[in-house]
């Protein structure tokens, strides 16, 4: 009897879990009509997850099967289902979401160039700026192939209608290139301004020529006083066909209704596609009515667009206004889990306010317009009732991002509360790896940081700048972050365009953060840059080889602007310290300072003076590592440095973790590490920028 009850109970367990799991199936090829059965599955994933959504079970997984899906809109979910769901990719081939038309029938027209028609089907795809080829983007077209046009002058003024003008001299021979194009292709190509941390991209309204002048006119046309586009400031020609000159470059070539694009040597166009849509996935509740308990798993998303508006893509720190191809808002259970997203036109994933309890995981981000992830909304005034909270950004590989927007930060956390940023690796990128903060100073009646209580810990941050922008850090923050921790990271080749090429940069109001057990190394101007802020930690970590100096200090205030103890600071060149450290309010101890040259320079002081003031106990010892000029920071010997308390840390924590492969895959190619060496990182502008 009793072995009867136990096939009985197995039995009913199956049944159970058999209803409690439904399988729903979706693809590429599918007949339209179908029932999401295995036999005759849906064609569009966004029908299988609407169906999803209707069921009334547990457990609902959606297979999505290996193929190309072209979507005409963005997928839309704006109801929670009474099951959890799963949107899983099957089979050994990618199931790819995409957001773009295919392009075919190419054939060359002269000088390697090669030409398809293309007409467009409407507002949404009649300004094209992207094209995708090989699951690489294109160069827009642009001048020069490389280096920059440096800006002679600018005048701005603003017309009784509201219209602002603002007109950019060059010198003589900088317009000659644009002299035959037509008025129609003048008002369609770009002109990208870089100035310090922002970049500007505007649409001229005339060019002449034989002035060396162009027009910007617009209600939205404008450069901030704080940082103007000015004489001086760099700019590149976008987005016309003569342009067209360089392997790898393409254009939408207006007059004749047709994309040409010159091929990389070697290669033979396969797959192209031009961008269509922004968005590929929106999931959109409320604060009362939340969409809930949804997991994406081993899906590719790719290929959406960037269309510059009339007035342009004006100046925004970061990028923090840019749009995602995946948006998220009034949501929490909300998982990505072993995803692709690459080949976009903005961002990849924003999680927006009332989002909590969602994590991105194991995925791989490449070839982005803007940032990788962003968390919160760039508002001076945050509530804590409605920023996420919660989010976890976990073991990612995020390589090659801004390609559209150039200041775009890899991971922007703007306000949030509980995030943990975590072992993934960033790199490849022109502005910060990782931005904290969106309060520029402290809390007042007017401006208030929700951000708190986040983690970022076991990054490995490396290659980025490429002399493109100005004022940036591996790591920025802003504001004040109480309970925050910055621990276990790994930044290294840092290389700015004029000043600001630091490791860690505590910006405007950084406080109550614990900066502990991190190396950085290989900076263009120093490991650490505090403005201000107060009551930081900065504990047991290793700063070496700043270029111009090790460390800058900034603004003087009454409180106590960090504690800075246990530390290690290497170098071979540069000074060791420079800025306001003698006057700032500052606790600085048991750390040990080492330059082989023996030549040390605390902000204009000999170290034995500098001891009068600060560093009563700390050295000026070899800490012993095995070959910093190799970038190995292990210890031949641990005698030295516990002589002032410094606790040896496993730098070889941080970064991706699993699979050799997956380790491997998080690899810069030797090629683009070359690249990033040849510009040498004394070679160029600097300027020491003390606030």
């Amino acid at each position: 009897m009793h072995r009867i009850i136990v096939i009985i109970a197995t039995i009913v367990s199956v049944a159970v879990t058999a209803v409690a799991q439904t399988q729903i199936y979706v693809a590429p090829t599918a007949a339209a009509g179908g029932d999401g059965s295995r036999a005759r599955p849906f064609s569009s994933v966004a029908e299988a997850i609407r169906k999803a959504t209707a069921v009334k079970g547990r457990k609902v997984t959606v297979n999505v099967l290996p193929g190309n899906y072209l979507l005409t809109a963005p997928i839309e979910i704006t109801a929670s289902a009474a099951a959890t769901i799963t949107v899983r990719g099957t089979g050994s081939c990618p199931s790819r979401i995409i957001g773009g038309r295919p392009l075919s029938g190419w054939s060359p027209i002269g000088n390697g160039i090669m030409a398809t028609a293309y007409s467009p089907k409407g507002t949404a795809d009649s300004d094209i700026r992207q094209l995708y080829v090989d699951g690489l983007r294109a160069q827009s077209a642009r001048t020069p192939n490389d280096g920059w046009i440096t800006v002679s002058d600018m005048r701005q003024q603003r017309t009784a209608d509201g219209v602002n003008h603002i007109d950019i001299m060059f010198s003589k021979s900088d317009l000659r290139c644009l002299a035959a194009l037509s008025a129609n292709e003048t008002k369609a190509m770009r002109v990208r301004f870089f100035h310090n941390w922002d970049v500007t991209t505007w649409r001229p309204t005339t060019v002449n020529v034989l002035s060396s002048t162009m027009q910007f006119s617009g209600p939205g046309v404008f450069t901030p006083p704080l940082n103007p586009i000015q004489k001086g400031s760099r700019c590149v020609f976008l987005d016309y066909p003569e342009a067209v000159d360089s392997v790898g470059e393409w254009c939408f070539d207006r007059s004749h209704r047709r994309i040409i694009y010159k091929p990389r040597h070697g290669e033979t166009i396969g797959e192209a596609f031009v961008p269509t849509l922004s968005r590929l996935l929106t999931i959109h509740g409320s604060q009362t009515r939340p969409v809930s308990n949804i997991t994406f798993e081993n899906i590719d998303f790719e290929c959406t667009a960037h269309t510059t508006p009339a007035d342009g893509d004006g100046p925004t720190q970061a990028a923090a206004s840019w749009p995602a191809a995946i948006d998220i808002a009034g949501a929490y259970g909300i998982v990505f889990r072993n995803c692709v997203i690459r080949n976009t036109g903005e961002s990849a994933i924003w999680f927006h306010d009332n989002t909590h309890g969602s994590s991105i995981v194991h995925c791989y981000f490449y070839d982005l317009g803007a940032s990788a992830v962003k968390i919160g909304e760039p508002t001076f005034n945050a509530h804590e009732a409605t920023v996420p909270y919660a989010i976890t950004v976990d073991n990612n590989i995020i390589h090659h991002c801004g390609q559209e927007m150039p200041c775009a930060a890899g991971v922007l956390l703007l306000q949030a509360r509980g995030v943990s940023i975590t072992h993934n690796d960033i790199g490849d990128l022109y502005y910060s790896g990782i931005s904290a903060g969106w309060t520029w100073g402290y809390n007042s009646a007017t401006q208030h940081s929700a951000i708190a209580d986040n983690t970022i810990a076991y990054n490995n941050i490396h290659h980025i700048g490429w002399r493109q922008t100005s004022d940036m850090g591996g790591i920025y923050t802003l504001g004040e972050q109480p309970r925050s921790t910055i621990k276990g990271n790994i930044v290294h080749d840092v290389l700015s365009y004029d000043y600001g090429g630091w490791g860690i940069y505590t910006d405007e109001g950084s406080s109550y953060l614990t900066i502990t057990d991190n190396l950085v190394y290989n900076t263009k101007n120093g490991s650490y840059n505090h403005h201000y802020g107060k009551a930081n930690i900065i504990k047991n970590n290793i700063f070496a080889n700043g270029t111009y100096y090790q460390m800058q200090y900034s603004r003087i205030e009454s409180t106590v602007s960090f504690t800075f103890t246990n530390n290690i600071v290497y170098y071979t060149s540069g000074t060791t310290l420079t800025g306001n450290w003698l006057k700032g309010n500052i606790v600085m101890d048991n750390n040990i300072y080492f330059n082989p040259n023996g030549h040390y320079d605390f902000a204009g002081l000999s170290w034995r003076v500098w001891q009068q003031h600060h560093d009563a106990h700390s050295l000026t010892v070899d800490p012993l590592f095995v070959a910093p000029a190799r970038g190995d920071f292990h210890f031949v010997s641990t005698d030295n440095v516990r002589r002032t308390g410094f606790q040896p840390f496993d730098y070889s924590q941080a970064g991706v973790y699993g699979s050799a492969a997956w380790r491997q895959k998080a690899q810069l190619p030797a090629a683009t590490v070359a690249r990033f060496a040849a510009m040498g990182s004394a070679d160029g502008v600097n300027r020491e920028l003390v606030y």
